[in-house]
This record gives C-alpha cells, sequence and structure tokens, in this order.
C-alpha cells in the first residue's frame, strides 16, 4: 500500500478527476501567507454595513436584557456614560477573512467550499455577538473593562484558532479517511483479482 504523506484537503483536483498531491508543509506555508494575506486586504474595508449590523444586534440584545444602553450612532452605542465605537475587528471579519484559506478544501467542488463558508461566516457573526454582549453584561455589572472586554476576546479567538486547526489537520498531517478507504478498497480489489487469476489458471 503507498503511503499517504498528506490530507485529503491538500489533494488538488485538475481535468479528468485526477488527484495531484501537494506537500504538507508547502500546502501550510502557502495557507498561512493566504491567511495573513486575506486578513491585510479585509481591513482596507470600513465595513459599514457589517458594523452596523453587529451593534443593532448588541444594542436589541441589550434592550431585550434591560440594559441602560443608548445609540448615538450608527457604529456607536454607550453604556455606563461611557461611548463605545464598533470597528472593524469588533465585526472579526478579519478573522473569518483569514479563516477561508485554512479551511479551504481542493479536493471539493467551489459550490461545497462556499456552503460552508457560508455556514462558518453566520455562526461566527452569531458567536461574535454573543461574546460582544456578554463583555457589556458584565461591564454593567462592574466588571473591569479589561475582563469583561479583552479577556473574553483572547478566549474566544483561542477558541476559533482551535476549531481552525481542527478543520485544517494542520497539526496533525494525517491521512484523511476517505484516502484510506479508497487505497483499501483498491487493494482489497487486486487481491481478488489476483485470487481469481490464479483459480482460473489453476483450473485449466
Amino acid at each position: 500500500m503507498p503511503e499517504v504523506r498528506c490530507a485529503n484537503r491538500d489533494r488538488l483536483l485538475v481535468d479528468g478527476g485526477t488527484f495531484v498531491q501537494i506537500r504538507p508543509a508547502l500546502a501550510l506555508a502557502v495557507r498561512i501567507v493566504l491567511a495573513a494575506t486575506f486578513v491585510i486586504v479585509c481591513h482596507q474595508f470600513d465595513w459599514i454595513l457589517l458594523r452596523y449590523v453587529t451593534a443593532e444586534c448588541v444594542f436589541r440584545l441589550s434592550q431585550f436584557l434591560k440594559m441602560d444602553m443608548v445609540r448615538p450612532a450608527a457604529d456607536s452605542v454607550e453604556l455606563n456614560n461611557i461611548r463605545f465605537q464598533f470597528t472593524v475587528a469588533c465585526t472579526q471579519i478579519d478573522v473569518f477573512c483569514g479563516a477561508i484559506p485554512l479551511i479551504w478544501n481542493l479536493a471539493v467542488p467551489v459550490r461545497r467550499n462556499l456552503a460552508k463558508l457560508l455556514v462558518v461566516f453566520v455562526c461566527l457573526f452569531a458567536f461574535n455577538t454573543l461574546r460582544l454582549q456578554f463583555g457589556y453584561t458584565l461591564f454593567a455589572h462592574g466588571v473591569p473593562w479589561i475582563l469583561a472586554h479583552d479577556c473574553i476576546a483572547g478566549l474566544n479567538l483561542f477558541l476559533i484558532f482551535l476549531w481552525v486547526v481542527r478543520q485544517a489537520e494542520l497539526l496533525t498531517g494525517r491521512p484523511s479517511r476517505t484516502i484510506q478507504t479508497t487505497q483499501t478498497t483498491q487493494t482489497t480489489q487486486a487481491t481478488q483479482t489476483s485470487q481469481a487469476t490464479q483459480t482460473a489458471l489453476t483450473g485449466h
């Protein structure tokens, strides 16, 4: 059985249904460079609509929780007489953009990757909104901002990092079950063919 050195997601599907293996170290390096590039490009945009929607969701949740929060601007909220402006980093769109090259699977069609990214974006937006709301709730009850926001933001990014690593299999580099199953099937078929040939020759 030939040795498999990279996961299924690093097998590039080319014309004719042929897979081209990509070295794990090279694939990882390319993905990391692309991730950094995506983040840099992301910060070249203002993301005004996303910042507005994020601020609106936090404001509505705060109203539901009976918190004394006001909305002085489209991208800002005010709590405890302190104004907070939602920046690009507050939306975590940069986190999403940076994750795209790391979770993109070269072995599946583009539409499946796009569908997965859509699900990831929706889940990340919901998770980030709850994270922000939790921080504002703690701050409203007297918790220092560095604990209510900064520490929780760090924990949030760490959890997302663990999820991305799990999705991308960056640490393990183990072959996917799909490849192993395919090779096992091919080996079984070859063995059965060989046995059938030997039986035919013995019969004659």
